[in-house]
């Protein structure tokens, strides 16, 4: 709200002090305002130069209340039920899937919430995300299968799974799959929300108003934080095959919303549950 504040703040002082500037548009464009004509009346041109504040003053306005979703303290997050104590929301995806609201270990549907390493259901001791902190570095499928960490199809088992062991047995992270379901099936577009940057993912289906709010994470690697707010990393439960230190993300950042193969399994990256209900 504070940011909302400056903002009509900022715009009105510039009004006042300038005869001619800029208005960033709520989709990044620039509308540039117009000067008085010199060649006019005084007396026209306080007219003019009135009408016009006047008209710059409407436009403003209305800009301001473009503005109140993005920086109101009091966003309505769509809810359409709840599993275990845990709400979801109905995109109406193909698959019947249902997305959690938030991320485990968030407050809010726009907070980040914990952070973990692939494999992981507890935060890094210290907030140490490194090599020595993950068992799932460097280990092979194969091995990974049978110490019973990784299923048949490459999936960690619920015992591994931060979603399962945080929320309930009804929770699960979601597969590569299900995030490329999630991008190709819903609108996804990069704002604010709630103070937060990040994606407002929208659902496709006809006369359903539902969406959801990835905010931009980033990661935490063995130095601290990484690319938050510019950039956000959600770990799927797919281990990637080609090498051993890798498992399948979602990246999210302003240009790109795609499912990647090469997250380093001891990065602490941020996690979404699913549930079938």
């Amino acid at each position: 709200m504070k940011r909302f504040i400056f903002t009509i703040m900022s715009l009105t002082c510039a009004i006042m002090a300038f005869p001619e500037f800029y208005v960033i548009m709520k989709d990044g464009s620039e509308n540039q305002t117009e000067g008085k004509n010199d060649t006019e009346s005084p007396e026209a041109a306080d007219i003019k130069g009135f009408n016009d504040m006047a008209e710059r003053l409407s436009k403003i306005e209305k800009e301001i209340e473009s503005f109140k979703e993005i920086y109101n303290d009091e966003v309505t997050f769509p809810v359409s039920g709840e599993v275990d104590g845990y709400e979801y929301v109905d995109l109406g995806l193909p698959s019947g899937l249902l997305w959690a609201t938030k991320n485990i270990g968030a407050e809010s549907c726009s907070e980040y919430g914990d952070y973990y390493a692939w494999g992981e259901t507890t935060t890094a001791p210290s907030n140490n995300y490194s090599e020595e902190n993950c068992k799932t570095y460097n280990v092979s499928l194969s091995q990974l299968k049978e110490s019973n960490i990784l299923d048949m199809q490459s999936h960690l088992t619920a015992d591994y799974d931060a979603a399962s062991q945080n929320w309930s047995e009804n929770w699960r992270m979601p597969t590569s799959q299900e995030y490329q379901e999630l991008v190709r099936y819903c609108n996804w577009l990069w704002t604010v929300v709630d103070g937060k940057v990040g994606y407002k993912v929208m659902s496709y289906q006809s006369g359903n108003d539902n969406w959801i709010f990835l905010p931009a994470t980033g990661y935490v690697n063995d130095r601290g934080e990484v690319y938050k707010d510019t950039q956000g990393r959600y770990w799927t439960s797919v281990a990637d095959g080609s090498k051993d230190i890798y498992s399948y993300y979602l990246s999210v950042s302003s240009d790109e919303n795609r499912v990647y193969y090469n997250g380093t399994r001891y990065l602490g990256c941020s996690v979404r549950p699913v549930t079938n209900k």
